[in-house]
Formats: C-alpha cells, sequence, structure tokens
C-alpha cells in the first residue's frame, strides 16, 4: 500500500512540473505552490524547483513561507532546464519522502527528463 507521504509528494512534484512554462515569473510560480498538508509543512524541502547547473543553482525558487529568505527575481525562460524538487515526511516522523525530477521548459508546455 502506498504511503499517504509517497501520494502527496507525487502530487507535489506533478504540481509544480505543470506551473512550469516561458514568462512566467519565479514570484508567480512560487504563489501557485502545491499546499503540503499542515502535519507536512515544517518538514519541508528548502526549495521547490532549482537550475540544474554546476554552480550555485539559480534559480532557486522557495515556498512563498520562505520568500523573505531571498526569493530571487526573474522569469522562467524557453529551453531553460529546472529541478522541481519535493520531501514530504512528518518532523522527527517514521517516513519520508523525496523526489526530484529535471524538467525542460518548451513554448508546448513542459517536458521532463528523467
Amino acid at each position: 500500500m502506498r504511503s499517504e507521504c509517497s501520494i502527496a509528494v507525487k502530487e507535489q512534484l506533478a504540481h509544480h512540473t505543470e506551473l512550469l512554462r516561458p514568462g512566467l515569473s519565479f514570484v508567480e510560480y512560487a504563489s501557485g505552490v502545491f499546499r503540503l498538508p499542515d502535519p507536512y509543512l515544517p518538514n519541508r524541502y528548502a526549495d521547490m524547483a532549482h537550475g540544474c547547473e554546476l554552480g550555485v543553482e539559480y534559480p532557486f525558487i522557495l515556498y512563498p513561507e520562505d520568500a523573505d529568505d531571498g526569493m530571487y527575481d526573474g522569469r522562467f525562460e524557453r529551453n531553460m532546464i529546472v529541478c522541481v524538487e519535493s520531501y514530504v515526511g512528518v518532523l522527527n516522523g517514521p517516513e519520508g519522502v523525496t523526489l526530484e525530477q529535471p524538467v525542460l521548459i518548451t513554448e508546448q508546455g513542459p517536458q521532463t527528463l528523467s
């Protein structure tokens, strides 16, 4: 039987992937976030999405609750590759699930790369 954590992490990842499109601002993306159930919020992953590079991973898209920590200003562009991430687990709980999906942003919609 699939756990509630694995269901929520897949739903969040799918939702965040479907939002991606050229021209969408990082702030607009963050405002359309999949709302995790309350028990999982305190233990959420540090970001919802980040660039797929060797360096700083620009852009680093924070959850709205963390935006005061320094949200990048900018927009997603055509042919940009970003990694969409999720972690779902109760703080100090017995299980947690994390997934990361690289996504190519195209005019026809997001294309997962794995």
